[in-house]
């Protein structure tokens, strides 16, 4: 499908998701209601969903847990194994 995609229409897409302004205060708040156990895991080089973004979401959640990974935006598939672990762990703690 990605391949199949206009370069134009994907690039325009990717600046419309950059630039949009997803911090609007009851949409980060929002995630402040989840009672759950939670993992958040952040790519280290991911400069669209930095780790900054990743520690604020976690600082909302009760009893959170963060997990940074040497990627960018696509950690499951830029460190599949590595992103494997970390939820095996979370799943079985």
């Amino acid at each position: 499908m990605l391949l199949s995609t206009p370069a134009d229409g994907y690039m325009a897409c990717c600046a419309a998701i950059r630039d949009a302004d997803f911090s609007v205060e009851d949409q980060v708040n929002s995630v402040s209601s989840i009672r759950l156990p939670t993992l958040v895991i952040a790519g280290a080089h991911d400069p669209v969903t930095t780790p900054a973004d990743a520690h604020a979401i976690v600082g909302r959640i009760s009893g959170s847990h963060y997990a940074e990974l040497r990627a960018a935006h696509l950690s499951n598939i830029e460190a599949a194994a590595e992103f494997t672990m970390e939820v095996g762990r979370f799943l079985t703690a």
